[in-house]
């Protein structure tokens, strides 16, 4: 477990030297909508997008503060379509300049200073599965060989998250995994890769988590309509993760956890999939 530790130490450093220039990105595309005069609809999007994908971010390496003011940004926008001009207006001024704030401290922001690796004590494979998973050695071993046989597609728009997801899957001895950047890249990668598991965001563009999950229940896709679909999302109200649970998502975890969450998810998830389709050969 400490090469893990050591992968996600590699990439949180990554993610804060990367942090300036997500700033700057957040800044530009303030500026741009900004400068337009009448702001549209697309460009106060633009701007929600980039700030809830940057909030999920902060708060999944670590930073619980950034990821806070991150929130606080995304919370004001949310009803950017409904607000008059001139609000919209003071809306994002008052957001650039507290953007422009940020930057002072952004040259600060250092791996030891994550919660994730504060917090982060990695146990034994078995421990960090044995949350409703049979943990005996041998069906332990038993999940370890099914798990390298599945075909894991994780789709998530930010690529440190994305990054962080992968290698905790990776971990676990998924060998077949691939990624992607939206739900529409999701959809070219189906046919060919055929995934037995998919592990997505919810807000991404063009084509967001939840409507690819709609696709593929209502067997849109090319892919097997009851594939099991796990979200990964910011989204931290509980009627929206009801919504998921009921539109077909298998399982729901909220942004930020401890990849001992993930691993749980997805050994639970394979394992009662096994299990359904061993009873069903049983029966056939």
């Amino acid at each position: 477990m400490d090469q893990i530790t050591s992968k996600l130490e590699t990439l949180i450093s990554h993610y804060c030297s990367d942090f300036s220039r997500q700033l700057r990105e957040l800044s530009e595309t303030l500026d741009h909508a900004l400068e337009a005069g009448n702001i549209s609809s697309e460009s106060a999007s633009d701007v929600f997008g980039l700030v809830h994908r940057m909030a999920g971010a902060a708060h999944c390496m670590g930073y619980k503060d950034i990821g806070r003011a991150f929130d606080d940004f995304a919370s004001r926008l949310k009803k950017a379509d409904t607000m008059p001009q001139n609000e919209l207006v003071m809306c994002l001024t008052s957001i650039r300049s507290e953007v422009r704030n940020m930057e002072d401290f952004s040259s600060n922001l250092n791996p030891a200073r994550s919660k994730l690796l504060q917090r982060l004590n990695l146990s034994s494979f078995d421990e960090a599965c044995d949350v409703g998973v049979t943990n005996s050695a041998e069906v332990s071993e038993s999940l370890q060989r099914i798990l390298a046989k599945e075909r894991i597609l994780i789709a998530e728009d930010d690529p440190h998250v994305r990054e962080m997801v992968e290698t905790c899957i990776k971990s676990m001895g998924c060998e077949n995994v691939i990624v992607a950047n939206s739900g529409s890249e999701v959809l070219s990668l189906l046919h060919a890769f055929q995934p037995s598991l998919i592990i997505t965001d919810w807000h991404m563009e063009p084509l967001d988590g939840h409507e690819l999950l709609q696709l593929i229940r209502g067997g849109k896709v090319s892919v097997d309509e009851n594939t099991p679909v796990i979200f990964f999302t910011s989204e931290k109200e509980k009627a929206q993760q009801r919504f998921l649970s009921r539109s077909g998502a298998n399982k729901v975890l909220t942004k930020p956890v401890l990849p001992n969450a993930i691993w749980t998810a997805v050994a639970q998830t394979v394992e009662k999939k096994y299990h359904i389709r061993k009873k069903l050969n049983a029966v056939a």
